[in-house]
């Protein structure tokens, strides 16, 4: 079995975890979030109309912007609301596909007003509030929305089916010479990989629409440590949800179901040393092994194990439940030691 590298760290750390805007506790919250679209990066989109609202209210998308940052994250803009939305409007046009989407997008307001007024408590018990609402546009007209509390947690809200339309794709570019089959073929060759990668899978609304959101009930811990002694666990899912747990919340993790999990970076304490560490996932090998704990205990919660050696220094990871254990292969990263001045905790 591949294993992670356990990073020592000393004890004083100056952890900057959540970047938001803090509220006093017990002050009422005023919304005050930003909106952000992008697009899968090997599936480049560009803004032509888009915004939030309320029937009262709005908050403009920026449009005419190029976007394939990646799958879940979102082009933060300067544009801010101050309302629960009900209504996402929206229209975009598609390079890899040369197609024009819109859609307008009936929100679930009173979930996404539930977590506004929920918010997120920090390790130090400080509140903060959720500050951007995250729109991506993927193949074939799919649309995905995130709740974000800066960089803290990320909740999926829905996913939503435009159509396509016509639209006067020269307003686009009213002073270009080139043809629009060349410009699609620049923006596609900017987005590096693009056309090898479609040429390999297609265009195609999965992964990102069904394969990245199944989800399971389990939740993940830090084997043989005391759920008082981890400083945190940060998860990133592949369906763009992202948790940072700690407190209570390492034993009763905020997900109860989560989709299956990207990256996950974690902080523990033991005999007054904080130890440090980060694991990527392999896809393929993540999808399989959930899908086979699935279909072999279908009635059982799971526990993804990160299991400590102090000895040699290794962390080895598994998905267990009553009945078996199977193992984990770790990919990517492995987690740095960042060191600082020696202090008391």
């Amino acid at each position: 079995m591949k294993q992670l590298t356990i990073n020592i760290i000393y004890l004083f750390m100056a952890l900057n975890l959540f970047a938001c805007k803090p509220a006093k506790k017990g002050e009422q919250l005023k919304l005050d979030w930003q909106p952000g679209v992008n697009a899968p990066k090997h599936y480049p989109i560009e803004t032509i109309f888009g915004s939030f609202s309320n029937g009262e209210r709005g908050c403009g998308i920026t449009t005419g912007i190029c976007q394939y940052g990646g799958w879940g994250l979102g082009g933060k803009e300067m544009s801010s609301g101050h309302f629960v939305p009900n209504k996402l409007t929206l229209g975009w046009f598609s390079y890899a596909e040369d197609k024009f989407y819109k859609g307008e997008f009936d929100l679930p307001a009173d979930t996404m007003q539930a977590l506004f007024k929920q918010g997120f408590t920090g390790r130090e018990g400080t509140h903060f509030r959720y500050n951007y609402l995250i729109v991506n546009a993927y193949p074939k007209g799919g649309v995905a929305l995130w709740m974000d509390v800066g960089g803290s947690r990320i909740v999926e809200i829905a996913h939503f089916q435009g159509e396509e339309m016509e639209y006067n794709w020269k307003s686009m570019y009213p002073y270009t010479t080139d043809t629009r089959d060349e410009l699609n073929e620049f923006v596609m060759q900017q987005a590096k990989g693009s056309l090898e990668y479609i040429a390999q899978h297609g265009i195609t609304q999965e992964p990102f629409k069904t394969i990245f959101r199944q989800r399971y009930s389990y939740t993940i811990a830090l084997d043989s440590v005391q759920h008082n002694k981890p400083l945190y666990i940060m998860a990133e899912f592949f369906n763009g949800e992202m948790d940072t747990m700690h407190g209570e919340e390492l034993e009763h993790n905020f997900f109860k179901t989560k989709a299956v999990t990207k990256y996950i970076s974690f902080q523990w304490v033991k005999d007054r040393v904080v130890y440090y560490g980060k694991v990527y996932f392999e896809p393929k090998e993540m999808f399989d092994l959930f899908a086979k704990m699935s279909a072999e205990c279908p009635d059982e919660a799971y526990v993804m194990h990160l299991k400590p050696n102090y000895n040699t220094r290794k962390l080895t990871v598994t998905l267990s439940s009553s009945t078996q254990e199977l193992e984990i292969q770790q990919t990517g990263k492995i987690g740095k030691s960042i060191n600082q001045d020696d202090a008391n905790m």
